[in-house]
């Protein structure tokens, strides 16, 4: 069988993960993409980036670009209906798969402890209004927002 190379065109992460928006709205039924100047991605009912990020940034309460499990935990809250999580006052107290899904983007860092105990946490650079994302802080912020 012939392979063929698809080109596609653009610059940054939203051409690059174009793909994957038309896969995810094919199996959805439905896309709604704002991608552009400002690189905000919506993808029918599934990710607002604007909402995502403002929760992300709200949550983090001690200012350090960065979410520990504790403000994953009310980044979660914020994003779900109300009452959402109610009794969930920390890390440990939120369902298991939602700790898996903190643990997973978390160790997409770097480091070599960079996930493990107190070191886990997910970087917010790049959600902030005026930030200039790297195509990998933008990628990664896309993948919290879609993973959550």
């Amino acid at each position: 069988m012939r392979r063929r190379r698809i080109a596609s065109g653009g610059s940054g992460v939203v051409s690059s993960i174009r793909p994957l928006l038309l896969f995810i709205a094919l199996f959805a039924g439905q896309l709604t993409t704002t991608a552009g100047q400002d690189d905000t991605l919506t993808v029918g009912p599934f990710v607002d980036t604007d909402s995502c990020y403002a929760a992300m940034l709200d949550a983090d309460v001690d200012g350090d670009r960065a979410l520990s499990g504790d403000e994953y935990v009310t980044m979660v809250q914020d994003l779900g209906p109300p009452g959402f999580m109610d009794d969930v006052t920390g890390f440990d107290d939120m369902p298991l798969a939602l700790q898996g899904t903190f643990n997973s983007l978390a160790c997409m860092c770097s480091g070599v402890d960079c996930c493990v105990g107190d070191n886990a946490q997910l970087s917010t650079v790049g959600a902030a209004p005026g930030d200039n994302a790297t195509d990998s802080q933008t990628s990664f912020l896309f993948s919290v927002c879609m993973q959550t």
